[in-house]
């Protein structure tokens, strides 16, 4: 049976995650299910769509992903599972899937609307147990996507919003995308749009007022000491040693960054 993996940002702390799991087991009983992780900031589409994109390349092909952060619950906004690159994502039609649509092949696309599918009695706010965790479930169990509903055009997909990452001489421009578990910020800016400044004899990066060496491992600098380095998802990322980086910089989550790498 199919790996199913859960992304959320319900948080442990509430029934939430565990009545979707058993909302799984009782539609799939041999399902393999695993956390990808269910601390997404609240209605954070942006970090959510980060770590659906820096996760897919490490799911075996044919895993289900059932991801829900959905401001918009109980709207008329759409359920969706969109087969690509061989993995089934079953998400709210919000952008949350917007990173991993711009990089892989998208194989196939339905609407969630075959009610047959779903829980007889639905919610106006739950619908990662009404509809997300039963279509997953199906899947894991066999049932073809096409039966799960309408196929729809990828270009009726909801965006998110443009994700800026430029570079003028030696000034990268881009944004916060996500602060980890450890206050570490991972930026827009892709390490291919830097390689050339990383040839360079211990670069340094300036942010407003500080100075950041850019090192391969936290322990080239001083505890506390702010550092710039390219992050496992390949991405530009900053840090403190043995510290957060975010509350140090006390930057807002979609904060715009203007980097410059000093000669």
């Amino acid at each position: 049976m199919p790996l199913l993996a859960m992304l959320t940002d319900f948080g442990y702390r509430d029934q939430y995650v565990g009545v979707m799991k058993a909302v799984i087991y009782s539609i799939a009983p041999a399902a393999r299910v695993i956390d990808l992780g269910h601390d997404v900031p609240p209605q954070d589409l942006l970090s959510g769509a980060y770590l659906l994109d820096a996760s897919h390349d490490y799911l075996p092909h044919g895993a289900v992903i059932v991801a829900v952060v959905d401001p918009g619950v109980g709207t008329n906004r759409r359920a969706i599972c969109a087969k690509i690159d061989g993995r089934f994502y079953i998400a709210p039609d919000n952008g949350l899937l917007g990173l991993l649509l711009a990089r892989a092949k998208l194989e196939q696309l339905v609407n969630l609307d075959n009610t047959s599918f779903h829980l007889s009695k639905k919610s106006s706010t739950f619908h990662g147990r009404d509809i997300f965790s039963p279509c997953g479930a199906h899947l894991c169990a066999g049932v073809e996507l096409a039966a799960l509903g309408q196929e729809i055009e990828a270009s009726s997909l909801v965006s998110l919003p443009e994700l800026s990452a430029t570079r003028q001489g030696d000034t990268l421009t881009g944004q916060l995308l996500h602060v980890d578990h450890f206050g570490n910020l991972i930026t827009t800016i892709p390490a291919s749009m830097l390689s050339d400044m990383l040839d360079r004899a211990h670069p340094t990066f300036t942010l407003g007022e500080h100075t950041l060496p850019f090192v391969s491992t936290f322990a080239e600098v001083p505890e506390g000491a702010l550092l710039a380095y390219i992050g496992s998802s390949g991405r530009l990322e900053i840090a403190a040693r043995d510290a957060d980086a975010s509350a140090l910089l006390g930057l807002p989550r979609d904060a715009r960054l203007s980097i410059r790498c000093e000669r």
